[in-house]
C-alpha cells in the first residue's frame, strides 16, 4: 500500500476509505501466533521486546496517524483485542485524543487478559463506537483456564448486563456479530486457548487486575462450569469433536443473533416502562 513506506500505506489506507464514506476504522494493535500454546502466542508476551515497549511505540504511531484522521473525519477504533487490556486501550485513546481514537468493543476478547466482560464494558462505554458481540467458553483444565468460542448465549458473558451499559454511552452503536468459521472454509485444529493463571509469569503481566475483579471473574467461571456439570451445555472436548461446517456455522450465526435480539428486545421494553 505504501511502496515500503509503512505511514504511507496507512494514510492511503485511510483516505481510501475516507473517499467511499466509511469513517469508523477497526484496528489492532498487535497479533497472535496460534501455533504456540499458552502466553506465548500472543505478542504482550514477547520475549525481543517488552509489552511496555511496544505500547510506546503504539502510541507514537497513532499520533503519527491522528493528524490525517482529523483531516479526514476518521476515527481509528481499536479493538479490545486479546493481547491488550482495556485499561491500557483507555489510556491510548485518552493519550492520543478520543476525537481521532475510539475502540471496538469486544465482549470476549478481553477475557484472555482475566476481564470481566461487565468491568470491561463500563470502562471503555464511553469510548466505543463499534462491536464485536460473541460469546466464549472459560473453564478450568490442566495448568490454568481454558477459551473456546461459543455461541452468543452460550458462553461466559452477560450480555443483559453488558449491552446496556454499551448502548447507554453511545445509544447509536452498531451491535455486530464476530462469528466462528467453518472447519470446511478453514480447515484447522478446534480451538482450545489456555489462560495460564496459575502462573507468575502471567499474572504479573496484569497489574491493573485488582483482586475484587480476578474474584468476580472466577465465579462466573464457576457459575458457567455449573451449567456444564448441569449437562445444560456441552464441556470443552465435546463441543471440540462436534462437526462444525457451513450448516453449523449458519446455525451459529442465527442463534446467536436471535440472543441478542431478545437482549435488545428486553431492555427497549424496560427503558419503556
Amino acid at each position: 500500500m505504501g511502496d515500503g513506506d509503512t505511514l504511507l500505506g496507512f494514510r492511503r489506507m485511510m483516505e481510501a476509505c475516507a473517499a467511499i464514506g466509511c469513517r469508523e476504522l477497526w484496528a489492532s494493535t498487535a497479533m497472535v501466533k496460534p501455533m504456540f500454546a499458552g502466553r506465548l502466542a500472543w505478542d504482550r508476551f514477547r520475549t525481543d521486546v517488552t509489552w511496555e515497549e511496544q505500547l510506546v511505540a503504539i502510541e507514537r504511531f497513532l499520533s503519527r496517524l491522528a493528524s490525517y484522521a482529523r483531516d479526514l473525519g476518521i476515527h481509528i477504533n481499536l479493538e479490545t483485542h486479546e493481547e491488550i487490556t482495556s485499561f491500557e486501550l483507555v489510556r491510548l485513546v485518552e493519550a492520543v485524543g478520543p476525537d481521532v481514537i475510539g475502540i471496538v468493543y469486544d465482549t470476549a476478547n478481553a477475557l484472555h487478559r482475566v476481564e470481566h466482560p461487565v468491568w470491561t464494558a463500563r470502562r471503555v462505554a464511553p469510548y466505543v463506537r463499534q462491536t464485536h458481540i460473541k460469546d466464549a467458553h472459560v473453564a478450568h483444565g490442566e495448568d490454568g483456564l481454558y477459551y473456546q468460542l461459543r455461541p452468543c448465549g452460550t458462553g461466559v458473558v452477560d450480555f443483559a448486563e453488558v449491552i446496556p451499559i454499551i448502548t447507554g454511552a453511545n445509544p447509536r452503536v452498531n451491535l455486530t456479530l464476530e462469528t466462528y468459521e467453518s472447519y470446511e472454509d478453514r480447515p484447522r485444529n478446534p480451538e482450545k486457548w489456555l489462560l495460564e493463571i496459575y502462573d507468575e509469569e502471567f499474572l504479573r503481566a496484569h497489574p491493573g487486575l485488582t483482586t475484587l475483579e480476578f474474584a468476580a471473574y472466577l465465579k462466573t467461571v464457576r457459575d458457567y462450569e455449573q451449567r456444564i456439570a448441569s449437562g445444560e451445555l456441552p464441556d470443552l472436548d465435546t463441543y471440540a469433536r462436534a462437526p462444525f461446517g457451513y450448516a453449523e456455522a449458519v446455525h451459529y450465526i442465527k442463534d446467536s443473533a436471535a440472543h441478542i435480539r431478545e437482549i435488545c428486545a428486553a431492555e427497549s421494553a424496560h427503558s419503556l416502562r
